[in-house]
Parts: C-alpha cells; sequence; structure tokens
C-alpha cells in the first residue's frame, strides 16, 4: 500500500494497494477509513460499490482495479472529515480463503507553499528609531502562526500583533496571518560599535512541516548628535536611509554654486 502522510486538499488524493496471488483468485479488495468500509472491488461484481463515509469521496473515472492492484483516486478532502486511517484489505476465494490488510495513518492539511513576506522595512536605522515592519505568511490550513526574531533572538510577543485573514483556494478555506511588529531599536544591538548589521526574522509556523524562515539585514547607526540635530532641521525624525547625507549636502551646494 503507498498512501501520502500529508495530504494537501487542494488537490486529489491517491491510494494504491499492490498484490500478489499467484494461481488463487481473488474475492475482493475492500478500502476502509477508521475501520467504516467505503469501497469494495470484487471480479465477479459489474461494478465497485461504495459506501457513505464523511470525508470520503472517490472519483470512479480516475480510479482503476484488477487483479493484481486498486488504485484510488479521492477527490473534495478536508482537514476535518479526511484525515484518519485509511486500510486496504484483499481476500482470495474458497479454500484458503486468506486475507491480508495494511494500513496508514493520512493527516490532511495545506502546507504552506511559500515562505512569508516581509515588507515595510528600511535600509537604515538609527538607535533610539521605532522599527515598524509586516510580515504576511503563505495561505495554509491549519492557520499559520508567526514568531519574530531580532538577531536570532525571539521577540516578546508584547511588540507585535497578528490578524488572520481567509481566502477560498480550488474550493479550500485557507487562511494568511498578517504580523505588525513595532520595536524598539536599543543601543544593546550595537554593543561598543559605532553600526551593526542587525538581521530581522519573521519565521512562519505550522504544526505540521517545517518552520519557513524570511531575514533582511538592516543598519543599525550610532546616534551621533551632530548628525541626529542635521537630519532635524530638514525635518527628519524616523528611519535614516543610507547615503541621505550625501544627496542633501550635494543638493546645497548645487543651490549655492
Amino acid at each position: 500500500m503507498t498512501a501520502p502522510s500529508i495530504q494537501d486538499p487542494r488537490e486529489d488524493m491517491l491510494l494504491s494497494c499492490s498484490f500478489y496471488i499467484g494461481d488463487e483468485d481473488l474475492y475482493a479488495v475492500k478500502w476502509y477509513k477508521d475501520d467504516y468500509e467505503f469501497f469494495r472491488y470484487s471480479p465477479k461484481g459489474r461494478k465497485p460499490l461504495l459506501f457513505e463515509v464523511t470525508g470520503v469521496q472517490v472519483d470512479l473515472f480516475n480510479t482503476k482495479c484488477n487483479m493484481s492492484f486498486c488504485y484510488l483516486s479521492m477527490k473534495n478532502l478536508t482537514r476535518s472529515y479526511s484525515s484518519g486511517a485509511y486500510r486496504c484489505e484483499v481476500s482470495i476465494e474458497a479454500p484458503t480463503f486468506r486475507l491480508v490488510s495494511k494500513t496508514q495513518n493520512i493527516t490532511v492539511a495545506a502546507i504552506p507553499m511559500e515562505k512569508p513576506v516581509l515588507s515595510n522595512l528600511s535600509n537604515t536605522y538609527l538607535v533610539g528609531d521605532l522599527l515598524d515592519c509586516t510580515c504576511l505568511t503563505a495561505p495554509g490550513d491549519p492557520t499559520p502562526t508567526i514568531a519574530w526574531y531580532v538577531n536570532d533572538k525571539m521577540v516578546n510577543t508584547r511588540y507585535y500583533r497578528s490578524t488572520v485573514k481567509h481566502q477560498t483556494e480550488n474550493g479550500t478555506e485557507l487562511k494568511k496571518t498578517s504580523s505588525h511588529l513595532r520595536f524598539p531599536l536599543s543601543k544593546k544591538l550595537l554593543g561598543n560599535n559605532s553600526f551593526a548589521h542587525v538581521g530581522i526574522t519573521c519565521q512562519q509556523l505550522t504544526i505540521l512541516g517545517t518552520p519557513q524562515n524570511s531575514t533582511e539585514i538592516i543598519r543599525l547607526m550610532s546616534e551621533d548628535i551632530n548628525n541626529h540635530k542635521f537630519f532635524n532641521f530638514f525635518g527628519s525624525t524616523s528611519s535614516v536611509y543610507r547615503g541621505s547625507i550625501t544627496t542633501i549636502i550635494a543638493a546645497i551646494v548645487f543651490v549655492y554654486k
């Protein structure tokens, strides 16, 4: 038996059961979910039999069974009802009536296919500035969650707030998480240096699969009093962009040349 351990509900699920019975006669191949039979193939029957089980819908057009294998295609999966233990059971005719089976647990879940996206970050900041940025996860089900890191240290949850957005994809309801971070950039991040490169990481987490990270590097500068007054004179009270001093000086020289 082959079956996925994690199945994306946006796609059809394929189950396969292969067997060898030699010269004996096949009686039936039966499929179960959580011990409830939902499909039966018998060489003596005109067509397979379907039994109603919540969360199970077999696509007969793409299903094929014969004397050595039985392939099932299942559609319209849901995380709540389609997850469970699936079993393939093969039995042969008299006189032996032998029976073999195999079971595999399947979890239906939409794992985010892309990394989270960071936005609203500047290249350069001064000590004392407020880092104000956003992270948006890829769609998934269960709902992805977000954790923030500054230089690989987890940020306290009081510095960010997350909201959930809903969307539908291929008939499946998915969720995106958007998180807004407001974090004060303290002198501790500089150590004994006048500037430092600081890593800002947004981590996308799900109950299944591995975490996915997106990281941006910002330049943090010491709050030099002369430069600070210079920038305040021109109305700059937040993030300092790299190269802005050179640009302003060049503009002054051009005006008075």
